[in-house]
């Protein structure tokens, strides 16, 4: 059988095969789905697997370096089971702050936010009153309002959701069951990423031809730097601007310093909007504690963000990923509208990876072709 009548064979079959999947569609989301419930431990532990390894392969780079300058010969499991466990270190750590100093801080902040406007309600609703606007119904509203009453109530509201979601998508003993099952299966992508990577290589050149077999391994890897350096250099972007903005809420002496940083730290880890959310936010909880010191706020919090941008972010993160403003700002709105703040998380190092491989294909033709120097001629 001659090329051309295998490429029709394989276009009627993917024609007769996409017709009976479109004309089936919920038959076939339905096993879809249950094929996923089946793979969710395999999953999970590979997410967890791919954010652990991000400062796993900074502490492996460090230690490896400290073991050469001190002409030490180490192997390559003692140094993964030396960076694994500070790794693993470095995660109890951060769970331990968040918990003594974050939470409680999140916590306190949001009850003085509480008794401010417990207190500062009269004479909001008298500034209402003096524009004649009718304020009787809020001012009904909040006398018959009790705040520890309404807080009880949301916690118990919240409580209940979250056990119906449980109920409803799996048993409390089943989500233990796979979370043990991820994390152990994490551990051992991280342990072994070694041996499971030569494994890989191995069926993928027994089953694939050698040139295809390189292709993949080419793209994976791709993928895997591009996701490495935008998780690493969020993070790291993320921590310093959370931190520059506490140092700077507390020399300007501007209420909820502690509050702030950790919401900037946390909205920092989304591309665009980020920085825009937590800076509005810090803006209203000024305007409620002190409306005279909300101008200090947005000048302090955007000077910041602007030496962080300048100066810092292209250190920490720059151009790392390969990729211009258009086509981030376009993986981002792309991302977000299919899968939201976590699409537009993973589609900008994801589209960084297309865009790398994209682009060396496209090379590599002009190359082929004698057109690259003309390109780069007409670029010039």
């Amino acid at each position: 059988m001659d090329r051309v009548n295998k490429q029709w064979i394989f276009l009627i079959g993917f024609g007769v095969s996409l017709f009976a999947i479109l004309t089936n569609i919920e038959f076939v989301i339905g096993h879809i789905a249950k094929g996923v419930s089946l793979i969710l431990p395999v999953l999970a532990g590979l997410i967890i697997a791919l954010f652990l390894s991000v400062p796993m392969n900074g502490f492996q780079k460090r230690i490896r370096k400290i073991a050469d300058m001190m002409n030490m010969d180490m192997g390559d499991k003692p140094l993964r089971g030396i960076s694994f466990a500070l790794t693993v270190l470095s995660v109890v750590l951060v769970i331990f702050i968040m918990f003594k100093v974050a939470i409680p801080e999140f916590v306190k902040s949001i009850s003085s936010i509480l008794q401010i406007i417990e207190a500062k309600l009269p004479e909001w609703i008298e500034i209402l009153s003096s524009y004649n606007i009718d304020t009787a119904n809020l001012t009904q509203f909040m006398q018959n309002l009790d705040m520890a009453g309404l807080i009880e109530k949301v916690m118990g509201g919240a409580g209940a959701l979250f056990d119906s979601v449980i109920d409803v998508s799996t048993s409390i003993v089943s989500l233990i069951t796979t979370s043990a099952i991820a994390i152990v299966i994490a551990i051992y992508v991280l342990l072994e990423k070694k041996e499971l990577g030569l494994q890989c290589k191995k069926v993928l050149y027994a089953c694939f031809n050698e040139k295809f077999a390189d292709k993949i391994i080419y793209v994976a890897a791709t993928i895997q730097n591009s996701y490495t350096k935008f998780l690493s250099g969020q993070c790291v972007e993320a921590v310093i601007l959370g931190s520059l903005i506490f140092i700077a809420f507390t020399i300007c002496k501007l209420p909820y310093a502690g509050l702030i940083a950790i919401l900037t730290g946390v909205f920092a880890l989304i591309p665009y909007i980020g920085a825009f959310i937590s800076c509005f936010i810090g803006a209203f909880l000024t305007l409620l504690y002190n409306p005279s010191q909300v101008i200090v706020c947005l000048a302090v919090y955007l000077t910041v963000q602007f030496v962080e941008n300048q100066f810092i972010y292209p250190h920490v993160v720059g151009s790392s990923i390969g990729l211009s403003p258009v086509w981030t700002l376009l993986a981002a709105v792309v991302g977000s509208s299919l899968f939201g703040v976590l699409g537009m998380i993973f589609f900008i190092p994801l589209t960084a990876a297309l865009y790398t491989i994209g682009r060396e294909w496209v090379n590599i033709r002009l190359e082929a072709r004698g057109l690259k120097d003309k390109v780069m001629e007409e670029k010039e």
